[in-house]
C-alpha cells in the first residue's frame, strides 16, 4: 500500500496519468470501448490517484456510449453529486 501511495505521488506519474485520461477522452467518440479500457487501466495502475474524479467521469461517459446505463449510474452514485453526476446527465440523459 505504501508503495502504491509513493508511486501515485511521483511527479512523473501525474504526467503519465494525464496522458492516459487524455487518450481515453480522445478515444471516446470513435471507440467508447477503448476509452473504457483506458479508464480501467488507470484504475489498476493508479488506484490512489489524484485524478479519480476525471477517471470516473471518463468511465461514466464510456459506459453511457456503450449503452451500459445501469453501470454508469452505479459509478455516478458511488461518487455523489458533482462532475461525475453531470457526466451521467449529459451522456446518458439521466
Amino acid at each position: 500500500r505504501r508503495e502504491q501511495q509513493a508511486r501515485s505521488r511521483d511527479p512523473g506519474a501525474i504526467i503519465i496519468e494525464l496522458e492516459m485520461i487524455g487518450a481515453g477522452r480522445k478515444a471516446l467518440a470513435a471507440s467508447p470501448a477503448q476509452a473504457l479500457a483506458y479508464a480501467e487501466q488507470h484504475a489498476r495502475d493508479y488506484p490512489e490517484s489524484q485524478l479519480v474524479t476525471q477517471r470516473a467521469e471518463l468511465r461514466v461517459r464510456a459506459l453511457c456510449a456503450l449503452g451500459r446505463r445501469d453501470e454508469a449510474r452505479a459509478e455516478a452514485d458511488r461518487r455523489g453529486p458533482g462532475k461525475v453526476r453531470d457526466a451521467l446527465k449529459q451522456a446518458c440523459g439521466l
